[in-house]
This record gives C-alpha cells, structure tokens and sequence, in this order.
C-alpha cells in the first residue's frame, strides 16, 4: 500500500507596501483567498504581514481594511521603516528557528521587492521550499521588476490572476485594467530538493549612472594627493559630514539598492548566527533595570554610522546598545532615527569618538563601561585602523577591555585576498593602478611594498563613498592582532 505523504507546513509573510489590499476591498476577502491559495500547498502554521505607517491614513476608508486584517485572524506588524528591512529579518530569525533540513517547509512570500532575491536563494540552500506571490509576470516582467523574485523562487504565483481576480467584482475596473495575469512555475514543489548550489539570475538590475572611467585621476577639491594625509580618518569625517541622510523614499531609489541590501542581509545574518547566542547569555536584561522592553544583552556599535543596524538590534531584543562613530553629524543622525523608533524596545547612548586613537572611556561615563558588553559590533570600520599598529592596538584595546569573557565581537572588513588578486591581475607594465566597473573603482597608489600596515587603496562607490582612502586588512595579521 502507498503511503500519503505528509502535508507541508506553509509560513506566510506578506509585504502590504508591494501588495497592497486594494480599495474598495474587503481585508477579510484578501486573506480568505490568499490562505485559500496557500492550503493547497500545505497547512498554514503562520500568516504574518507588515504595514508601513507612513502608508497608513488617519480617514475611516484607509483604516477600515487595516482593523479588517487585525481581525483576520492573521498577525500584523506596523513598521516605522523600511518593511524590507524588518521583513528580511524576520524570516531569517524565521529560517535558523526552524532549520529546514527534512524539505518538508514552504516559505510564501507576498511581495513585488526584487531586494528579497537574495535571501531567497539562501532560503533555497537551507532546503525551504519558496512560493512568491507577486505582481507582474514572473522572469519575463522585467518593468515589473519581478523578474529576480521569480528567478530564485521554487514557483512564482501571479497576484493578480491567483488573488485580484477572484474578487475582482469588488474592484473598481481601473485598478485591474492592463494587468498582466501571467503565473509561472519555475519548479514544481513535488520535485527533488535543491542540491543547493545557487541559481544565477538570467537579469540584474540596471545601475543608474556611472562612475566616470578616469576615476583613479580625479582629485578632490582641495586635496593634493601626492601629499599624505595627517590622517585618513579626518578625511573619511568630512567625507560622512556632508552626505546627508536622504531617507527612506530616496535611499530606494539608490542605484546600489541591491549592494545595500545585501550588505544589511549579511549584517543580520551575523547578529542572528552569533550575536544573539551570547545575548541570551548576557546578565544584562529587564528584569535588572525594570524599564524598557523584554529585551536581554548589551551590546557596543563601534562605527555605528547613520544607525542603520538599530532595527536589528531591536529586533534581537537588546537591552542596551550603545553607539559611537567618529563622524558627529551621523551620530546626531544616528540618534534621530532611534527617537522615532519605539521608545520601549531597548536604551540607546550615542557619542562621537576617534577610536582608532582615543579610548572609549572618553565618550561614555564610568557608569555606562561599568558593566561589560556581550557583544561588539564594528561593520565596514576596521579597516580604516590598519593605517599604523598604533591605532590598529587602540581600536582593539576598545574592544578587548570591555567585552565580558565569552563575549562575541563581530565585524565585516574587505576581501584582501581579493583585492591583491585583482591587483595583480594588472598588466605589469601598466601605471594606472585602478579596477572596477560603473559602480566602484578601486586604485593603488603603488604595486610593491605591500606592507601590513598603511597599504593604502582609495575606494570610490557609486551613491556611498567618492574617493576615501583605505587600507588592506590581511586576515591573518588582525588574528595575530587579535
């Protein structure tokens, strides 16, 4: 006798920002039909969703659908920022609770962002199984953008056919009108697990702009380059001082969106994997200080920048962070960006120090240090330390003097295997030490020495950084540092 093969359990996630319920429609309609969809897959553990409030209207027609949805029956989480941000999280922290190894796991998502790509494939490799319903046609929308949502998905379902026409009578006709009412499937659920190797996408998103080819001859106002520097740090301050903090709606539109995300994807992968372990560890939490959050650990941003990580933060349920950077305009931005955060979700001190030369007693008081941290964070920053041994020893002592025993410190710095790499894939007899593409270029001042401290490069990154200079980190020095 053949024996039935057990049911999948199907996690749903659902971007109201991309795929929205549209008015003039019931909130209970649209969750009726998607869970519909979503049973013939397997049996609905959990339906969450994310709503941006910005979204959101204080009239009766815009919160009529959002009560509608409270009361679906469905878990519904307002988002002060960007929902990619909160969402991706989420279904990492989703992803390693579970730890799908058996291929018996369906992850829906419900969204039109390509920035979810990427951590789609990585879902894939974990053995998940992925079900996107979008907007558009799947890889063959490319206005759409839908085409790198599709391209790493197990099956691509159309939102517009599975969901908007089956009520499409309580939609007005203008809202559905030149819909596209494809739905493909790029691999059949019933098929073999993924081997796991990862799957190329057939297109990527087109890069607005370039960076002028001639970008390793270009000066900065006011900069002689033939003259070091005191201190390439007082460069890179004034580099962050005057970018200015665009916000949400403008940082979308950045023709680096997919590096960025990338970038706060491997961030969060990094808190979750290794962080969050020594945090729940931690003797810091609310029931000691009995004022904010439910939250545990204490936690040092070192290069905190603009505050780009305090979402993450809080959504690994910190008790403390504390935050420094060398750049006093980002930290003031910084400390704006977490006063209009939820004031319950953890305490947060901001402060603006050179600690690759001063130590961090200068910015916080006795109180603040008096108890160690769990874990330090220091995101694309060690390698502006690597200038001297000097400062290189400062920013480490920063660290290693206050971490508790069997805290974690984690950090990103550049590939320096990868970068002499390329530098010697130079032509030889060539004096222009440069490579990249139109969105980064990277040039040497010199072939030989290659010293381990003060082996300076400068970086120009299209919509981030223009012509900063930096310094290889070699991983087996800073173990030895270390």
């Amino acid at each position: 006798m053949a024996h039935e093969q057990p049911r999948r359990d199907v996690d749903i996630f659902w971007d109201l920002g991309s795929c929205p319920v549209p008015t003039n429609t019931s909130g209970f309609t649209v969750v009726s039909q998607i869970r519909t969809l979503a049973l013939r897959l397997g049996i609905v553990k959990s339906f969450k969703a994310y709503l941006s409030i910005s979204d959101q209207d204080s009239n009766d027609q815009a919160l009529t659908p959002r009560s509608e949805l409270q009361s679906s029956g469905m878990s519904l989480t307002d988002v002060k920022q960007e929902i990619a941000d909160m969402l991706i999280v989420d279904m990492l922290v989703h992803a390693f609770d579970r730890n799908s190894q058996n291929d018996s796991s369906i992850i829906m998502l419900i969204a039109g962002d390509p920035r979810f790509s990427y951590l789609l494939s990585i879902l894939r490799k974990r053995n998940y199984r992925v079900v996107v319903l979008g907007p558009g046609g799947g890889q063959d929308d490319y206005l759409n953008k839908s085409a790198s949502l599709a391209s790493q998905a197990n099956s691509w379902l159309d939102w517009n056919t599975e969901i908007m026409d089956s009520i499409r009578a309580e939609i007005p006709r203008s809202a559905t009108a030149g819909a596209n009412s494809a739905s493909q499937t790029t691999e059949n659920l019933d098929l073999t697990p993924d081997t796991g190797s990862e799957r190329t996408s057939e297109t990527k998103e087109k890069r607005a702009g370039a960076i002028d080819k001639d970008t390793s001859d270009r000066m900065q106002p006011g900069r002689d380059h033939n003259t070091e520097v005191n201190s390439s740090v007082e460069v890179v301050i004034e580099h962050f001082d005057e970018r200015p903090d665009v916000g949400i709606v403008q940082r979308q539109k950045s023709p680096i969106i997919g590096l960025k995300s990338l970038n706060n994807w491997v961030k969060s992968v990094l808190i979750i994997r290794f962080a969050y372990p020594a945090l729940q560890k931690s003797s810091v939490s609310s029931d000691e200080r009995g004022r904010r959050g439910g939250g545990r650990g204490k936690v040092l941003d070192m290069g905190c920048g603009k505050g780009g990580d305090l979402v993450k933060w809080s959504k690994a349920r910190i008790k403390e962070l504390l935050c420094v950077e060398f750049a006093a305009v980002s930290v003031e931005q910084a400390r704006s960006r977490y006063q209009s955060m939820d004031p319950s979700s953890f305490e947060a001190s901001f402060a603006s120090l050179d600690y690759y030369t001063e130590p961090l007693a200068k910015a916080f008081s006795p109180e603040k240090l008096s108890t160690p941290f769990d874990v330090v964070s220091m995101q694309f920053r060690m390698q502006y330390a690597f200038e001297t041994l000097e400062k290189t020893r400062t920013m480490l002592g920063n660290v290693s003097r206050y971490l508790r025993p069997g805290g974690v410190f984690v950090g990103t710095i550049p590939d320096a295997d990868l970068l002499m790499q390329e530098l010697d894939a130079l032509p030889p007899d060539t004096d222009d030490l440069s490579f990249g593409n139109n969105v980064y270029q990277i040039r040497f001042e010199q072939r030989e020495p290659r010293p381990v401290f003060g082996h300076k490069y400068w970086l120009s990154l299209q919509d981030a950084v223009e012509d900063v200079p930096e310094y290889v980190v070699h991983w087996d020095n800073f173990v030895e540092c270390v």
